[in-house]
């Protein structure tokens, strides 16, 4: 190969693998897996052809999540101040109703009767860890979600101050 072949290769895998193409790509799949219903994840049987069939769909709630972490983590060398506060922010927010609604779940429980304890199997609980036999866990995955939505509008919020949509005719 010639130095010219190989500076016009160097060139070519610079422009096709690019922090901003790879930030844009991240966008991507959030976008994808943020556009579905977001499912829990399950394990279930199937009867095919007379056997038994295990089949899991995957956590489609925890792939948006970690999708969003993932950009989060390619990101933060983009981070200006008015992210960080904002993410901050949202940080403290969720940390709060995390520890309010883990109180509430404890509450509830000291307050149970010895009967409906045991017709929920719900023998000891940790006062910092959701039980999935009380509703206190749903609620805080659902606006789990919803600040997971929040950091994301930041992150794409951050994107445009970074010109990441220069040259894209953004009218429709």
């Amino acid at each position: 190969m010639e130095e010219n072949e190989i500076d016009s290769n160097v060139k070519e895998k610079e422009q096709s693998f690019n922090h901003q193409n790879l930030i844009m790509k991240c966008m991507q799949r959030i976008s994808e897996f943020g556009s579905k219903e977001l499912h829990e994840g399950n394990d279930i049987q199937e009867i095919i052809d007379g056997k038994i069939v295990l089949i899991h769909r995957a956590n489609e709630r925890k792939q948006f999540i970690n999708s969003i972490e993932i950009a989060i983590a390619m990101m933060i060398c983009d981070f200006d101040e008015e992210v960080e506060n904002s993410l901050k922010e949202l940080q403290e927010g969720i940390n709060e109703l995390k520890d309010n609604l883990l109180e509430e779940q404890f509450k509830f429980y000291k307050e149970m009767s010895q009967i409906g304890r045991q017709n929920l199997n719900l023998f000891v609980i940790h006062r910092k860890v959701f039980t999935d036999k009380l509703p206190f866990i749903k609620r805080f995955k659902e606006e789990e979600l919803i600040y997971y939505r929040k950091v994301l509008k930041e992150l794409v919020l951050l994107t445009e101050r970074l010109g990441f949509y220069d040259g894209f005719d953004n009218q429709v």
